[in-house]
C-alpha cells in the first residue's frame, strides 16, 4: 500500500474509535474515500473547457469515467 492509503485508513479508524460499530463504519468510510479519490483523479485528468473550441473528446471521456465510477459505487458527490 502507498502512504495515501495508509493515511486514509488511519484517519477513518481514529475518527470512529469511540463508536461501537467502529470497524464497520471506518471500513465503509475508507471505501468511500478511495472511490472519491478515484473520481477526483478522473475529473482532474480532464483539462479546463475552452469556451471557444469546446471540450475535447479525451476530456469528455475522462469526465464520463468519473461519472461511471460514481454510479457504479453509488457515491454521492
Amino acid at each position: 500500500m502507498n502512504e495515501r492509503i495508509r493515511e486514509l485508513w488511519r484517519d477513518c479508524v481514529l475518527k470512529h474509535t469511540n463508536d461501537p460499530m467502529n470497524w464497520q463504519m471506518a471500513a465503509d468510510e475508507f471505501a468511500e474515500l478511495i472511490v472519491r479519490e478515484c473520481i477526483d483523479i478522473a475529473i482532474n485528468a480532464s483539462s479546463d473547457t475552452n469556451f471557444i473550441t469546446g471540450i475535447s473528446e479525451a476530456d469528455k471521456r475522462a469526465l464520463s469515467i468519473a461519472v461511471e465510477i460514481r454510479n457504479h459505487f453509488g457515491v454521492e458527490v
